[in-house]
């Protein structure tokens, strides 16, 4: 209860709490072992692999066209949530079993532990949420408001324990939050929810997820139309910390509507905020994500001279992160499948040619 009591250092003291009680009692998801040479089709190999995409792990690569679109899909044993493959493999490589095998999401309260029906019972009074939004959206210190990984955590945990149940009761509250330029606090607090929900969305079943995102993406695209200089931080870390530990191809719902034409040529400050929130769940999985590094590197391609300098440091930033996987190991065969520099040099020799001469000409003067 003291989660909204009038004192925000009752509050937070309930928060830290609250938070260990949920770590205590979460139950253990079901892991199996997969083979992945199997899963790639391919025989395992008796040297030393090498680092990069390989034959082995190419099935971890990022395709739209091979995103699971049903329940049975999205079984299968051929998502990977933790980092693994590009080095080689781990000694036993395992991933998450069906949804079926996982801790069961709707449960009658007589189901639950005692600390579980204590905390359902909680926030299955709407009146406890509206309370504790309100209080969340607080500003606390001007100026200085940041992320607070306390409440994502609180919200992950409720996410994850009892499914969507309580979902809508969030999410009635989030548009009035986004749609407040003038409060910082609101995004901050509505970034700490939305990254809450993805990442305990985790395990959910196909249906489940597929709901969810399709109430959750057009609040994504809410706030990406009402960022402002004062709130990109926040929703860069939301998406960021939403990509965390999930694999991209089950989390696509949430890469297509960040891809969805971030320069707008509106104002500069909002392309470049756009463009830092694709970057924050781009940057979660660079090495698997090559045929979004192209398609990235082919719509800004366009805009490499934008007229405003802050957008076009942001699209250098951006490329910094497409051409990541451009990298030559000892022994290793050259990057083919993801974007190289050279590439885009050549493409745009006559560009750099005008500039050595630009260069020699202004040498010449001084």
């Amino acid at each position: 209860q003291n989660l909204i009591h009038e004192s925000i250092e009752e509050r937070s003291m309930a928060l830290k709490i609250i938070n260990t009680v949920l770590k205590q009692i979460k139950r253990e998801h079901v892991k199996i072992t997969i083979d992945p040479f199997a899963i790639a089709g391919v025989s395992r190999p008796m040297e030393k692999l090498k680092p990069g995409i390989r034959a082995d792990n190419f099935w971890l690569q990022y395709d739209l066209e091979k995103t699971p679109k049903n329940q049975a899909e999205w079984d299968e044993p051929r998502y990977m949530y933790k980092v693994n493959g590009f080095f080689g493999w781990t000694p036993k490589v395992s991933t998450y079993a069906p949804s079926a095998q996982q801790p069961k999401l709707d449960r009658d309260i007589e189901e639950m532990s005692e600390n579980e029906q204590h905390i359902f019972r909680f926030f299955r009074d709407r009146c406890n949420i509206d309370k504790l939004i309100a209080f969340w959206s607080l500003e606390e210190k001007k100026g200085k408001e940041k992320f607070n990984r306390s409440r994502f955590w609180l919200i992950k945990s409720i996410f994850d324990i009892y499914g969507d149940i309580f979902l809508d009761d969030f999410l009635d509250h989030l548009p009035s939050l986004i749609e407040n330029k003038t409060n910082e606090s609101s995004h901050r607090c509505a970034a700490e929810i939305i990254a809450g929900i993805l990442r305990g969305a985790k395990h959910w079943e196909f249906e489940r997820t597929k709901k969810m995102y399709e109430k959750v993406v057009p609040l994504i695209r809410l706030a990406l139309n009402n960022i402002t200089n004062e709130t990109d931080g926040f929703w860069g870390t939301c998406f960021a910390t939403s990509s965390e530990g999930i694999d991209p191809i089950k989390q696509y719902f949430l890469h297509e509507v960040l891809l969805e034409d971030p320069i707008k040529e509106e104002k500069s400050f909002i392309d470049c905020s756009r463009l830092y929130c694709l970057q924050g769940a781009f940057n979660q999985h660079v090495w698997r994500m090559g045929s979004v590094a192209h398609r990235l590197l082919g719509y800004l391609k366009p805009f490499l001279n934008h007229p405003f300098q802050n957008v076009r440091e942001r699209i250098g930033s951006t490329l910094i992160n497409i051409f990541e996987n451009d990298l030559n190991f000892p022994g290793s065969a050259p990057p083919t499948f993801s974007p190289r520099i050279a590439d885009l040099m050549n493409q745009r020799i006559e560009e750099f040619e005008l500039l050595r001469l630009q260069e020699n000409i202004n040498h010449g003067k001084t």
